[in-house]
């Protein structure tokens, strides 16, 4: 997945601090998965007249949930993800934007509807390959040797397999040291 960054807000001072890390690379993203509005859209909202506090919208899921982070710099939990129609007021439920984004990602390819293409970047020469070539089993349908191969041979790709086991392997192959990573998430032809 490629993300176009646009340059970031000149002044950063009227925006709440907590979504000043991101605001501080790109003014505002556009995602498979969400969007993060620029800064001059950004306002102060009251989401819902019994939230009893201050929250700025800064985007949104393209469906129902509203990406709020509260205007109050002290609050611990500063960013919150709200439905409107589901909750009476908004919380806060994540420490920064980069942990909303995270879960908001794992649910997106967390199902079974969407491929991914599993690169392996490097594999160090320390790695115990056959569990390497076990975690990588679990999101290819190849022969362990054929794994172990192109383990051997690493840089590779792996094209096309479940996005929501591919995780799971990512993080599998970080543990034991490879550098690894999805991209290309992609939702699954229909038929």
């Amino acid at each position: 997945m490629e993300i176009a960054l646009r340059p970031p807000p000149a002044d950063l001072s009227r925006l709440p601090p907590a979504i000043h890390d991101l605001y501080s690379i790109s003014d505002g993203l556009v995602l498979p998965f969400a969007e993060l509005h620029p800064a001059a859209q950004l306002q102060l909202t009251a989401a819902s007249p019994r939230s009893g506090r201050g929250w700025v919208e800064f985007g949104w899921d393209g469906d129902f949930t509203h990406y709020l982070v509260a205007s109050n710099p002290l609050q611990i939990q500063p960013i919150a993800a709200f439905d409107p129609e589901v909750e009476e007021r908004p919380e806060g439920m994540y420490e920064s934007v980069r942990e909303l984004l995270e879960e908001e990602y794992a649910d997106y390819v967390g199902s079974d509807l969407h491929l991914a293409d599993l690169h392996v970047v490097s594999v160090p020469q320390t790695v115990p390959l056959p569990q390497a070539a076990a975690a990588i089993k679990r999101a290819a349908s190849l022969k362990s040797s054929e794994i172990l191969a192109r383990l051997r041979g690493a840089p590779f790709v792996l094209a096309g397999v479940n996005a929501s086991i591919a995780i799971s392997v990512v993080r599998a192959l970080h543990e034991l040291g490879i550098t690894a990573n999805l991209k290309e998430v992609r939702p699954r032809p229909a038929g």
